[in-house]
């Protein structure tokens, strides 16, 4: 009997130090996990304003319309009166 309650207290001491090393192990990992996800920072909410330069709605047929927005970040800009698209127009300039 004296020898069933030596191993006993052997049994749990050696259960209670796997228990330790295994909760510091996990607690390490846990704490290097949430310390390499940084939170990003929050974005500014201050933003490019654009402003409305030309619309257009065009019926094609009776089931379909065409409809274009063209915006631009310039305040007071003016389209060219040519019927070139823009980036031809553009280059024209350049």
């Amino acid at each position: 009997m004296q020898n069933l309650y030596s191993y006993l207290i052997i049994f749990l001491g050696v259960k209670s130090v796997l228990i330790l090393v295994f909760g510091f192990i996990i607690y390490r990992e846990h704490s290097r996990i949430k310390k390499n996800l940084k939170t990003p920072a929050p974005k500014s909410t201050i933003g490019e304003e654009f402003y409305l330069v030309k619309s257009s709605l065009k019926r094609v047929n009776d089931g379909f319309l065409v409809g274009q927005i063209l915006f631009c970040n310039r305040k007071g800009l003016i389209q060219p009166a040519s019927k070139e698209t823009p980036r031809q127009s553009s280059d024209a300039q350049s």
